[in-house]
């Protein structure tokens, strides 16, 4: 199962891209079927202009569930696994009991594929990208991923289409 810094340094191993020029999105191939849904939706959030990840990912979850059911449990994976990074160990142990086996051999065969990426090349991938979403305006770097949480608890919808943010009163 994924959890803590190694999931978190193997991430970046996994990144997609958008490619602003030519409208497209390029998706790792290695990526699993279930996986594929959200990395979709979240990289189609860079080119509709949000640069933070974790607003990507708002848009690409809020996307993802408004879709079918491969979508939507794509969707609910994504953000586990960054709840999950961001919880005590005895937290993180506690919500994988909680979780059917589907879902945790879903996550077993994330880590699977993300364990088959050199230390290495994780490490060099990680720091470079934190690097460069820093000159661009993304202070937080990579650890902006993970604020996705926050923000999907922290919404509402005016509308399923239409997230705002809630303040408190």
């Amino acid at each position: 199962m994924l959890a803590g810094p190694t999931a978190t340094r193997a991430l970046v191993i996994s990144l997609q891209q958008a490619d602003s020029i030519g409208l497209e999105v390029l998706v790792n191939p290695d990526v699993l079927p279930i996986e594929r849904p959200f990395v979709v939706a979240h990289e189609w959030g860079h080119l509709a202009g949000w640069a933070k990840e974790s607003e990507a990912s708002l848009l690409g979850w809020t996307t993802c569930a408004r879709s079918d059911d491969l979508a939507r449990y794509s969707a609910w994976l994504d953000l586990y696994l960054h709840l999950a990074r961001d919880v005590t160990p005895d937290a993180r142990a506690s919500m994988a009991s909680t979780l059917a086996r589907g879902p945790r051999d879903d996550l077993s065969a994330i880590a699977a594929r993300l364990a088959t990426v050199q230390p290495t090349v994780a490490r060099a991938s990680w720091q470079t990208y934190d690097r460069f979403l820093k000159a661009n305006r993304v202070p937080e770097g990579v650890r902006s991923y993970d604020e996705v949480v926050r923000l999907v608890v922290g919404s509402s919808a005016d509308r399923p289409d239409r997230p705002r943010r809630i303040r408190p009163e």
